[in-house]
């Protein structure tokens, strides 16, 4: 229950042990350190008392929960990069992997890793959760099911959601000044989402590789290309886009959709 906790070499929270933040507390993870939770892990802030988990300025260190259930509420977490594991290759600051995962109200900030969230092969909830100035993609998921309300992206330096094999159902996504895509389907990948905003964008939506999506409400403000639809990876074929209500605010109409794709 100390306040501040500072971790300096890998943790290994083992499956029979749970790990529990309370309102508050605050982890500090220091000199490339792993925290590595096998076990549940519960983080239970407050709106005006959120759990703090941080990379140190120097060497900061990277999450992994691996085969758990995963629940968040009320969090800031900033500053992690990807770790370095011998024989294993995971690319954002915070992986979660075969996990269940329940997360509300948090805010992810300045990660310098490929990725801030990376979601694999998990069964995920999201709520209020905002993604900022990030190096890369902002939250990337390869295979597993994802449904959300409300998330958020600001000053990402690559994609602001990226998934992979894939089912993704959600409402109100807000994107501004993200470097390449706001929402990226690949894969044989299905989404369905209602409510977007997108905002400077290089491209708002691309949608590839066998994947399908239905779109209804979305406005676009200064989007080079706002709507993508293409084969990038032969062996999966034609992707799909069907799009409602879309509104065009100095972004140019221009859609790039390929032959074998509608």
């Amino acid at each position: 229950k100390d306040q501040k906790i500072i971790i300096n070499e890998n943790v290994l929270v083992p499956k029979n042990i749970s790990m529990n933040l309370l309102e508050g507390q605050e982890i500090i993870i220091a000199n490339n350190s792993i925290l590595f939770v096998m076990g549940d892990l519960k983080v239970s802030g407050k709106s005006d008392n959120p759990v703090k988990i941080a990379g140190s300025k120097i060497d900061p260190g990277s999450i992994i929960c691996l085969e758990n259930n995963t629940e968040i509420k009320y969090a800031d977490i900033q500053n992690l990069k990807s770790p370095n594991i011998k024989g294993f290759e995971l690319y954002a600051g915070f992986n979660i992997i075969n996990s269940n995962v329940r997360i509300s109200n948090l805010i992810i900030t300045d990660f310098v890793g490929e990725d801030m969230l990376n979601l694999i092969n998990s069964k995920t909830f999201m709520k209020n959760v905002n993604f900022e100035n990030s190096f890369s993609d902002a939250l990337d998921i390869d295979t597993g099911t994802i449904e959300f309300e409300n998330i958020s992206c600001k000053n990402i330096g690559n994609d602001c959601i990226d998934i992979s094999n894939t089912k993704l159902v959600g409402s109100r996504l807000t994107s501004n000044n993200v470097q390449d895509k706001t929402l990226s389907l690949g894969e044989k990948s299905s989404a369905i989402i209602k409510n977007l905003e997108i905002n400077n964008s290089e491209i708002g939506l691309a949608v590839k590789d066998a994947s399908e999506a239905l779109i209804d409400n979305v406005i676009f403000y200064n989007t080079k290309l706002p709507i993508a639809v293409f084969v990038k990876k032969k062996e999966y074929g034609a992707a799909s886009l069907i799009a409602k209500n879309l509104n065009l605010k100095n972004s140019k109409d221009l859609f790039l959709v390929d032959n074998e794709s509608n």
